[in-house]
């Protein structure tokens, strides 16, 4: 009898010392509604520290780890790269980890994750109709993956970055991660691949260090943005425009572009232009603008902190404003910089390490 009382003592000491969830752990009471904004925020590298967070657009509320505090705590994995809505459903490539996380937009809930092959590092991710495309890094090809789960693996060029699915087309930026295999045969293109068949059917000439590609169904070309390399600093990357009928060259801009985006329109293109972080010129960061009819460039806002990394940038459906990710000095906690006409800021939020994609809940 001793003996059991005694284990019993034991027992409620031990369940009196476990904490449930709740106790001690804030929960997410907030959830995302049409106009609200979602922010992918990759942390830093090997520190699990990736981070998605909420942007009420009404109240301003930041919910700054939407995930974590939707689920219990569990960590949203590690180095988020890319983000893709469709529906209620956000499916975030997580490159250390080399899943892909779905979660539900309006609650933050995990669905599910999708395991992806070794030696991936998945980079962006798009969608053809019911089919998940995903650019892997280090195995230098892209992954097609079904409803059902089936994968297909497309060989394209080296170190594939930015993609974008148009029509039956997957089109995807051969990076060579910039200096690092740079003398790589196939460096230098955008590879192009039939979703049908499922092969890849041309390779078009970009430049060096080619990150990302762009498609606009309003004037029926591609956009390729290459950065150049990191070792050529005065060498600043540029634009080339493509026909999508027959994949020509039919214009370029030499400049320093990332995070390129469309206006509302379609009738410019949006993006960062900055020197790469460390870099030792002193040159003009912000953002600029290209018109595609008169093919003319030109600055309208100006970051007015040199050493701030401005990450990427979107342009709201709603309302036309340009929403900047900054990451800051790739070490605190990032900066989201609202603007309307120009240089006027109208707001700034404060997120988690390194935001890099910025999303409208529709």
């Amino acid at each position: 009898m001793i003996k059991i009382i005694a284990i019993l003592i034991l027992f409620l000491c031990l369940v009196s010392c476990v904490r449930t969830p709740s106790e001690n752990s804030p929960v997410n009471t907030e959830l995302a509604q049409k106009g609200d904004i979602l922010v992918l925020c990759e942390g830093l590298q090997g520190y699990d520290n990736s981070a998605l967070s909420l942007i009420k657009s009404s109240s301003g509320i930041i919910v700054s780890d939407f995930f974590k505090l939707s689920n219990n705590n569990e960590k949203l994995g590690d180095t988020a790269n890319d983000l893709v809505i469709r529906g209620d459903t956000a499916y975030i490539v997580l490159s250390t980890a080399s899943i892909i996380r779905m979660v539900n937009v309006n609650d933050g809930k995990k669905i599910k994750e999708i395991i992806l092959p070794e030696n991936c590092m998945p980079r962006s991710i798009d969608i053809f109709k019911d089919d998940l495309c995903v650019s892997c890094l280090l195995r230098s090809s892209v992954l097609i993956i079904g409803k059902d789960g089936h994968i297909d693996e497309i060989p394209v060029g080296p170190q594939p970055e930015g993609i974008a699915v148009h029509n039956n087309y997957l089109f995807v930026a051969n990076s060579a991660y910039g200096d690092f295999n740079y003398s790589h045969e196939f460096a230098e293109t955008i590879s192009v691949i039939d979703l049908i068949s499922k092969q890849e059917i041309k390779k078009i000439s970009c430049g060096p260090n080619c990150c990302e590609v762009v498609v606009n169904n309003k004037n029926n070309k591609l956009y390729g943005i290459y950065y150049n390399l990191p070792s050529k600093e005065n060498e600043p990357g540029g634009i080339i425009e493509y026909s999508l009928n027959d994949f020509s060259e039919t214009y370029r801009w030499n400049l320093r572009a990332r995070s390129v985006n469309l206006s509302n329109s379609k009738d410019s293109l949006l993006f960062i232009s900055q020197m790469h972080k460390g870099s030792s010129m002193n040159e003009q960061s912000g953002v600029a603008t290209i018109d595609l009819t008169n093919k003319s460039s030109n600055m309208i806002i100006h970051n007015p902190v040199k050493y701030d990394i401005w990450y990427s940038l979107t342009v709201s459906p709603f309302d036309n404003s340009i929403w900047i990710a900054n990451a800051l000095n790739h070490i605190n906690n990032g900066k989201i910089h609202v603007f309307l006409n120009g240089d006027k800021l109208l707001r700034s939020f404060t997120v988690s390490q390194n935001p890099n994609n910025i999303f409208f809940v529709r």
